[in-house]
């Protein structure tokens, strides 16, 4: 049996500094710094909104309350991930991975979800009103 990680959550703070350093790592393009990684991390009512995370990991993270309204978020890792009332309304979601997730109650309107993985997720009261989904693969998906 696999063990389940215990999550270390996240303050304002913390999140804050990862971005601060991600943002850093491409700017350099790669030579100060380092891509932010939120593996197996609890996140709070954190405000994403309108940043570019593209690659980003947040694999078997907790979201909760976050937003990422507006944001591009292409290649992301969110596989394993359980998030309830977390607002993606408007991101790019190209090509990320949802696969095996909670994403209870997550507005996806208005998303660009092209290519964008979900099987065997649990979107039960997610919403996807005038969202690309193109490509996208929800096969298992409840």
């Amino acid at each position: 049996m696999t063990e389940i990680p215990t999550l270390e959550p996240l303050d304002r703070a913390a999140v804050s500094e990862i971005l601060a350093v991600h943002e850093l790592f491409r700017a350099s393009h790669g030579a100060e710094g380092q891509d932010a990684d939120f593996s197996y991390n609890a996140i709070r009512g954190f405000d994403f909104g309108g940043m570019d995370l593209s690659g980003v990991h947040f694999q078997g993270a907790a979201l909760d309350g976050c937003s990422f309204k507006a944001a591009i978020l292409h290649d992301c890792d969110f596989s394993n991930v359980r998030a309830a009332n977390t607002d993606f309304s408007g991101a790019d979601l190209v090509r990320a991975a949802m696969t095996d997730s909670i994403l209870r109650h997550c507005a996806f309107d208005g998303c660009n979800l092209g290519g964008a993985r979900f099987y065997d997720s649990d979107l039960a009261g997610a919403s996807f009103r005038n969202a690309e989904l193109t490509g996208a693969d929800v096969t298992g998906c409840d």
